[in-house]
Parts: C-alpha cells; structure tokens; sequence
C-alpha cells in the first residue's frame, strides 16, 4: 500500500515541471500547454528531485460545462496503473473558476512535494481533470525520473 501511495505521488509530483507530455483519453477538452516548473520541454523525461517541490499548470478549453472539476493521478509502472489520492483532488480549489464554462480557455496549477523518501525510478505519470459527469476534460501521460 505505501509503494501504491509513493508510485502516485511520484506520478502527482512529476506532473508539475515543464514537461514533455502526451495526450490521453480526454474527449471534453483540450490541453493548450502543460509545464512542470524546471523541467524543459526539450527532454525526454521530466526529472525531480527528491525533498523538493513540483508545481503542475495546465492551460486548457473545456468542451463542456461541469459544476465540479477533479484532479486525479495514477503511477504508471509497467503498464500497470497505480491511483494516487490526491491530498486536495478539488480542482476548483487550485485556480480554476467552477463552474466550468465550455470554450473558456482556463488554468489549473497545484504544487506537491517529492519526498526523499520515495525511491529513484523511472515511470510515467497520468494525470487527469475530471468533469461532474465523471469524463476526463484533460489527460496527460508524462515519462518522469525520480532523483
């Protein structure tokens, strides 16, 4: 359970840099930018550093109207997905304006710790936005390394 808990918010953490992403599974809207503070757009993996933070911002137009936004996450570690719980998973408590109004360009940004706790690995983070009906609004797979 604790490696379950370490592998999400590893996922959570390295979404937060400037990174290189791929779109997921998002058919109520689209991402116009996704940056994790410190990390380029010109690498590979995302990199963090244990004992420090990371700050996630994603830049999007829903294709929807949604009462509620929330944040999920999952490690992904060969090919299996690990969900995160997200301490603060309310979307709309982390820059959004809810409701959602649909073809509103909009920011969402959310900071979490890499503990030094966590091992050094490598895996690719999911992170999602989820709107009232329970579809991902956005969705972003990014290769990250642990240090």
């Amino acid at each position: 359970m604790a490696l379950n808990r370490f592998v999400v918010l590893i996922a959570l953490v390295a979404v937060g840099y400037a990174s290189p992403f791929k779109s997921c599974d998002s058919k109520d809207g689209s991402i116009l930018s996704l940056d994790i503070e410190g990390c380029p757009d010109d690498n590979y993996e995302c990199i963090l550093h244990k004992g420090d933070d990371a700050k996630i911002s994603i830049t999007f137009t829903p294709n929807v109207n949604s009462n509620t936004v929330m944040a999920k996450a999952f490690g992904i570690i060969a090919g299996i997905p690990i969900p995160y719980a997200i301490p603060e998973s309310n979307a709309c408590l982390h820059g959004l304006v809810c409701p959602l109004k649909s073809g509103v360009v909009t920011k969402y940004s959310q900071t979490f710790p890499v503990q030094r706790t966590y091992p050094s690995l490598a895996l690719e983070v999911k992170w999602m936005l989820i709107d009232d009906r329970g579809d991902a609004i956005v969705c972003a797979k990014i290769p990250v390394r642990l240090q």
